[in-house]
Formats: C-alpha cells, structure tokens, sequence
C-alpha cells in the first residue's frame, strides 16, 4: 500500500492544471476533497485521518466542558 501511495504522489506531480480545475477547486473544500479520494485510494490511511481529526476535536470539546477558575478563584467554562 504505501508503494502505491507514493508512485500516486510522485505520478501525479508534473500535470497540468486547466482552468476548469481552478474554478471546481474554488468552490470545494479542498481538503474534505483530499480525504474522499484518500479514503477511497487508500481507506487505511484515509481512516487514520478521519479518527485521528475525531479524536483532537473530541478532546477539546471535553477540556472546554471542563470547570476552570481563574486567578480570581471564579469557577469558569470554555477558555479566557
């Protein structure tokens, strides 16, 4: 798999980029693009992306769900 990946990558270096592309690209979210066709070229590292995103945006949902308190001994939630 990770052969394949890298002949992709380094195949796909040198083509050309029409106009139409540019406008497709202006009116997408490149990135969730990227993870589509990564998930579906390759699901292993695509899912390695989409857990690894769930996991970080989970975390710090928690920590902002979190009681802090401040330098003034006030109990707070969220970040200052």
């Amino acid at each position: 798999m990770t052969l394949r990946l890298w002949w992709n990558l380094f195949t796909s270096l040198g083509q050309d980029v029409s106009t139409e592309d540019l406008e497709k690209l202006k009116h997408t979210d490149l990135l969730e693009e990227l993870l589509k066709e990564l998930s579906k070229d390759f699901p292993d590292v695509g899912n390695v992306f989409v857990n690894e995103r769930d996991i970080y945006i989970a975390h710090h949902l928690q920590m902002l769900a979190k009681p802090r308190i401040d330098e003034n001994g006030r109990y707070f939630y969220g970040s200052r």
